[in-house]
């Protein structure tokens, strides 16, 4: 009894670990496309700012 919930606690365990890894290498995915549409802005802006 002790061992089989030692053994689901483990595999619970092991599911969250690569939970984690996969949730955390998607937001790196996302976070790659953020910067660009900085560089979609006009240099005529910061000129015009002047």
């Amino acid at each position: 009894m002790i061992g089989a919930l030692a053994q689901s606690l483990g595999v619970a365990a092991e599911a969250a670990v690569v939970w984690v890894v996969l949730r955390s290498a998607l937001r790196a995915d996302e976070a790659i496309p953020r910067p660009l549409p900085v560089a979609d802005r006009k240099p005529n802006e910061s000129s015009e700012s002047l």
